[in-house]
């Protein structure tokens, strides 16, 4: 199943959608970045063997550039009336509890502002409802670029316009990368398309979340006040419409379908691919497999592996498609003797194969194999991956006897992989 990044831009329908997607994911394999992350949007907190584990990355705050950091990297992103998303943001803020606000005389004045009135919440001083009211969608799509990040937080957006061409500039070219786009104002056909993209059924209906009186609201504002809004959202306005523009190039590709062909076509998109074999896979240490070789599986921190032993010799059975050649991609995080990764033979449904050795920052090793299809067996449904490191040894204490240690095992069409790096091209 191909890893899928949801962009989760605030009001936008994240919520809902955040109740559904991590249960298409082992738990294992789902990582929401604000645990590790925080206020600070410092990306190296991230654990690494969460993110090379993680099928369901759930990104709040335009972290990252998913893309440079993962392979077969999908990205989803909700968008939404950009007045209407910040009307909303408005209801939010004026609903905080007590308890939400009783530590902290910051959002207490927040609050108070939300609950005089949106004019008073636009205008307000507090810088936090100052960052939250100017073009949202635009902050999170920097994706993480550090120097814009500090320049918006400084409000120079205020007092810039050079700088606010630069904002819009940014974020409009990495809409443009996003994989797959929603409309909050379109949200069953918006699921829909995700649904069939990702050849999952349609789950409807969906349990809504955090729902406000939006529109009625928005008819009851007053022409000054609206027009305050929109200039808060200028650069909003206009990535909301290319996304909107994005959207309906989707459904032009498909024929322009009803709702109800629509989905007919996720439904019969589901049924074709629980009839084949997946064309990507990552299996982590954590999951049951079938192989012969293995230590009993290891749980340190975030990091799930098996170490291969007591034979120096291990074998692995993969489900992937055999229809093009593949790429493997071991990642190997321990060694009884480092000469044991250098020297490690690797074969694949019987065939030798070249292995390409090569560090990461955070101290582990991957190994690289291409697997021609015409060495794949096609009469085997299931790819045999056999390793072989030579040699076992006992380290103190410790009555195993231990090869090397690996995490996950990937595979999938050599095209998506990009050489010695974890992104896509």
């Amino acid at each position: 199943m191909t890893r899928l990044v949801l962009h989760h831009i605030n009001k936008c329908a994240g919520s809902t959608l955040l109740e559904y997607l991590p249960q298409k994911y082992a738990a294992s394999k789902v990582l929401k970045v604000e645990n590790f992350v925080g206020a600070g949007r410092d990306f190296s907190r991230v654990p690494h063997d969460l993110v090379s584990r993680a099928g369901f990355i759930h990104d709040p705050s335009g972290v990252t550039d998913w893309k440079t950091k993962q392979g077969a990297i999908t990205t989803l992103a909700f968008f939404r009336d950009p007045v209407a998303r910040l009307v909303s943001e408005w209801q939010m803020v004026r609903a905080w509890p007590d308890a939400a606000t009783e530590n902290s005389e910051e959002l207490a004045r927040c609050r108070a502002d939300a609950r005089a009135g949106f004019r008073s919440y636009l205008l307000s001083s507090e810088p936090l409802l100052t960052a939250s009211s100017w073009n949202q969608m635009a902050a999170h799509l920097l994706l993480g670029d550090e120097e814009l990040w500090k320049r918006r937080n400084a409000f120079e957006f205020l007092s810039n316009p050079d700088f606010a061409r630069l904002i819009r500039q940014r974020a409009l070219d990495n809409l443009a990368r996003i994989d797959l786009i929603g409309l909050t104002e379109r949200f069953d056909e918006s699921l829909l398309l995700l649904c069939l993209a990702m050849e999952w059924p349609d789950p409807r209906p969906l349990q809504n979340h955090n729902v406000r009186e939006t529109a009625t609201l928005q008819q009851e504002i007053d022409g000054s006040t609206l027009q305050l809004a929109e200039a808060c959202t200028a650069i909003d306005r206009e990535i909301h419409g290319e996304a909107c523009r994005m959207f309906e190039a989707r459904l032009a590709s498909l024929g322009h379908p009803t709702q109800a062909q629509l989905k007919d076509l996720v439904d019969r998109a589901a049924r074709d691919r629980g009839g084949r074999q997946s064309r990507w896979t990552l299996h982590a240490m954590d999951e049951p497999f079938m192989g012969t070789g293995w230590q009993a599986r290891e749980i340190n921190g975030f990091k799930f592996s098996s170490w291969m032993g007591p034979a120096p010799r291990a074998a692995l059975d993969l489900a992937i498609d055999k229809s093009a050649d593949l790429l493997l991609r071991l990642r190997c995080t321990n060694w009884m003797r480092l000469e044991l990764l250098q020297n490690l033979a690797v074969s694949a449904d019987g065939a030798r194969l070249a292995t390409d050795i090569w560090s990461h920052p955070s101290g582990c090793y991957y190994v690289d194999c291409v697997v021609e299809q015409r060495y794949l067996d096609a009469m085997r449904p299931l790819l045999r991956l056999e390793l072989d490191c030579g040699s076992v040894a006992s380290p103190d204490g410790d009555p195993r006897s231990l090869g090397l240690e690996f995490c996950e095992i990937e595979a999938g069409p050599r095209g998506l992989f990009s050489a010695r790096q974890l992104g896509t091209p």
